[in-house]
């Protein structure tokens, strides 16, 4: 967690300086170090899951945003498969950006986030959630940011069932 806080100091000032390669470059490696978050020490009420809009394929007239549990399960994107993987009191919330994620993190009471975001979006958001560990699953841009990115949901699996039961 102080690895992705640091970063998030680092890379506004390695991109302010026109290092925004090396920047990125410095995110992606401090998200994959942010795995080594035991996560065994959190119940999963504890936990919030943090989607990215993203993830939701563009056309669907679902409003994840309000309440993720308006999915419609169709398959065509990775949020109802990850809905699926919730347990033991797992909060879920899908956020259309920065200062969403914040208020949500905020508003949820949780001392751990999964978060599954871009690596850029991980790390600034890290640097923002005070209180609560975060571990970054970076996501999938197959149509570039920003739109109908994916996320290997064996991952987000792996992280969700090493939460405690509540």
């Amino acid at each position: 967690m102080k690895g992705l806080r640091l970063l998030g100091r680092l890379v506004p000032l390695l991109r302010a300086v026109g290092l925004g390669g090396a920047a990125d470059r410095l995110a992606a490696r401090a998200v994959r170090a942010s795995g080594a978050v035991d996560l065994s020490r959190y119940a999963a009420s504890e936990a919030l899951l943090l989607l990215p809009r993203c993830l939701q394929r563009s056309g669907c007239d679902a409003d994840l945003l309000s309440n993720p549990e308006n999915c419609k399960r169709c398959g065509q994107c990775s949020v109802g498969g990850i809905l699926a993987l919730r347990s033991g009191g797992l909060k879920v919330a899908v956020v259309g950006g920065g200062e969403a994620a914040v208020a949500a993190v905020s508003g949820s009471g949780a001392r751990i986030v999964v978060a599954v975001a871009c690596e850029r979006e991980l790390v600034e958001g890290a640097l923002r959630c005070r209180g609560a560990a975060v571990l970054g699953i970076p996501n999938e841009r197959p149509e570039g940011p920003c739109r109908n990115t994916t996320v290997d949901l064996a991952r987000v699996a792996a992280a969700v069932s090493m939460l405690r039961e509540s």
